[in-house]
């Protein structure tokens, strides 16, 4: 059995085409998208213990307090605390998000004048 030249390694035998036996991949289903109110409440929740130990940061040491003048308090102050503060900050910012959220949500449900 010898070589019939360069086509000799194609293969012409039919193949199954049954679109039956495959299906299409269909879409995931997306379940519903939480509102930015339940996300922005989820949000100040979640953060309370980060925002604890933000508190025990501060907390921890107090020698910025015993300083005197604006510049040599700021210098005492080490980066945990600087990073405490921050976090707190987020927290604010969380529960301000989720308050304006819960505002606005009565303001759509009331009907009437």
């Amino acid at each position: 059995m010898g070589l019939k030249g360069p086509d000799s390694l194609r293969d012409d035998a039919p193949f199954q085409t049954d679109s039956e036996a495959d299906p299409p991949a269909t879409p995931p289903a997306e379940g519903p998208v939480p509102s930015a109110q339940v996300r922005d409440r989820v949000l100040a929740v979640l953060w309370i213990p980060v925002s604890l130990g933000a508190l025990v940061l501060l907390g921890q040491d107090d020698s910025w307090r015993t300083t005197r003048g604006l510049m040599a308090r700021l210098a005492a102050v080490r980066i945990e605390q600087w990073t405490a503060v921050l976090l707190l900050a987020v927290q604010g910012w969380f529960l301000v998000r989720a308050g304006r959220s819960r505002a606005g949500s009565r303001g759509a449900d009331r009907v009437g004048p």
